[in-house]
């Protein structure tokens, strides 16, 4: 799911009403799920350990009839290389 938002306000915008809410908690959990790591505030007890060599990517989601769709899109490396959080 894409938004092109074009504004200089960081106010709180609400899309196709609730349901657009909804939308947004179902693609936050589907990504959450199909990710098997543990990555920044995504921690899964199933998945404790962070991996790059097979989640250095981003999760794409559509939206279609059938429920979200899942494709993937590389990771643009500019200036600081990725590391483990360890706080």
């Amino acid at each position: 799911m894409a938004l092109d938002i074009r504004t200089r306000s960081f106010g709180f915008v609400m899309f196709e009403g609730p349901n657009y809410m909804l939308d947004c908690a179902e693609a936050t959990c589907v990504g959450a799920i199909h990710r098997t790591e543990s990555r920044g505030a995504q921690f899964r007890t199933d998945f404790p350990e962070r991996n790059d060599e097979e989640w250095l990517k981003h999760i794409d989601l559509t939206r279609t009839d059938d429920g979200p769709e899942i494709s993937y899109s590389d990771v643009t490396i500019t200036q600081w290389e990725p590391q483990e959080r360890t706080y």
